[in-house]
């Protein structure tokens, strides 16, 4: 049951890190896979690595979202998955938070998000699985210098729980998952502020940060398959156990 065979999944911010480790672990699983990215050549490079589609679309533009929908299904025939993983994470104190950074933020979070959902929906039925991607940054007591991204993920967490709801009487199931992994974006940050990074090492308990297609992928495998036809509305944390030290 937690294979996915004969099911069509689009994975945003597929071009690398998170987006890529969920990709690679649902065409592992059988999937086929559509990658969205804002870089045409980055998600163009993991499609052809993955054995993939590859589609250059923005999250932030409902437009965008609605093309790479209706393309995924026009060359498809259908979807099943939907992995909302896209996010431009900038990490500032509250004061130190410029208006461009907080529409960007929320633009490529929350947004983003939304627009996929919204344009998913005339396309998806009984069986789908949509699962966005959250992060264990929301539920820490101290979210020092992550206002922002804490805030705006939380608010990702609050729209999961709603749509499970509304959309639940349709054989939709919506999770949301909280992974800590490693990627492109995390190695950029850790290398700017390795003390804060080794402190976020200290809080996980698995010892590690995770691989985002072995530790993380195969969760994201079972939140989408019929394995997990009865989980909805849930928080799923794949972090290595940094989420429960709040």
């Amino acid at each position: 049951m937690n294979r996915l065979d004969g099911k069509v999944a689009l994975v945003t911010g597929g071009g690398q890190g998170v987006g890529l480790g969920i990709a690679r672990a649902m065409v592992a699983a059988g999937a086929r896979v559509v990658l969205v990215d804002r870089i045409n050549d980055r998600v163009e490079q993991a499609a052809a690595a993955i054995g993939a589609i590859g589609l250059a679309g923005d999250v932030v533009s409902a437009s965008d979202a609605a093309r790479c929908v209706d393309e995924t299904v026009r060359r498809l025939g259908r979807l099943d998955i939907l992995v909302n993983n896209a996010h431009h994470v900038i990490g500032q104190p509250l004061l130190e938070v410029s208006d461009e950074s907080l529409e960007t933020v929320y633009a490529t979070g929350f947004l983003g998000t939304f627009h996929f959902m919204k344009a998913a929906r005339p396309h998806i039925g009984r069986g789908a699985s949509i699962i966005n991607i959250v992060s264990s940054v929301m539920l820490k007591t101290d979210t020092t210098g992550f206002a922002l991204y804490a805030a705006t993920k939380t608010a990702i967490r609050s729209m999961t729980r709603t749509v499970a709801c509304e959309w639940g009487r349709d054989g939709i199931r919506v999770n949301a998952l909280s992974p800590q992994t490693d990627s492109p974006a995390w190695a950029t940050w850790s290398a700017a502020h390795p003390d804060l990074a080794a402190k976020i090492l200290s809080e996980i308990p698995a010892g590690h940060v995770g691989d985002a297609e072995r530790d993380v992928g195969p969760v994201a495998v079972f939140l989408a398959s019929d394995a997990a036809r009865y989980v909805t509305g849930s928080l799923v944390l794949a972090d290595g156990g940094r989420g429960q030290l709040r």
